[in-house]
């Protein structure tokens, strides 16, 4: 069963987002429905999580060719003050990072330690993924 051996998103939480008629959340569903299983990608990586929220998985074999192809950056949505799955693509991968998030910004959240000293520098967009571009202030 390739969902139970990949899904790890909080379906619980993604049934509340798409009540509120959000094209993006289901795009993101939709790029994220695995397609595979463990055997056939050569094992999973899911080292990059940390509990519920920021649950990752990697199928070995296509990051593999997705790295040798060049080109592959991570995407992080919402990250507060720390983001381990961006934080995984660096260290192990050698992957950079668009980190967004627009309400924990360094103005209203301060230092950030945990974000700090990436093998691959990331790059940070403090701005709301919606259907406009913005700074929550709230």
């Amino acid at each position: 069963d390739t969902e139970a051996s990949l899904w790890y998103v909080n379906r619980d939480r993604l049934r509340e987002v798409r009540k509120k008629g959000s094209f993006l959340a289901d795009k993101i569903a939709n790029a994220m429905q695995p397609m595979v299983g463990s055997e056939a990608c050569g094992g999973i990586d899911n080292r990059g999580s940390s509990g519920d929220g920021a649950l990752h998985a990697w199928c070995t074999r296509v990051l593999a060719t997705a790295r040798a192809a060049g080109g592959l950056v991570g995407l992080s949505y919402g990250i507060d003050t720390w983001d381990a799955f961006s934080r995984h693509l660096s260290d192990e991968y050698s992957v950079p990072s668009i980190l967004y998030d627009c309400f924990a910004t360094p103005a209203n959240s301060g230092d950030t330690p945990s974000l700090e000293n990436y093998k691959v520098p990331y790059e940070r967009r403090d701005i709301c993924i919606d259907n406009s571009e913005h700074v929550d202030d709230d």
